[in-house]
């Protein structure tokens, strides 16, 4: 996990473990615009605070 401040930001492993899905699934559902991305450096990241926004709904 990497954090920014306040925000906590998960790896792309870690996103898909959280959500208990495959990483293709993931990058399905990223290019799909369903869950966003962040670049920082060469990786990328995802908040978990719009992950589990997203899970509510």
């Amino acid at each position: 996990m990497h954090t920014n401040g306040s925000e906590a930001y998960l790896t792309r492993q870690e996103t898909a473990d959280f959500l208990k899905i495959s990483l293709v699934s993931l990058w399905n559902w990223t290019n799909k615009g369903i869950i966003k991305s962040y670049a920082i450096g060469n990786k990328r990241y995802y908040n978990k605070q719009e992950i589990l926004a997203i899970l509510r709904k």
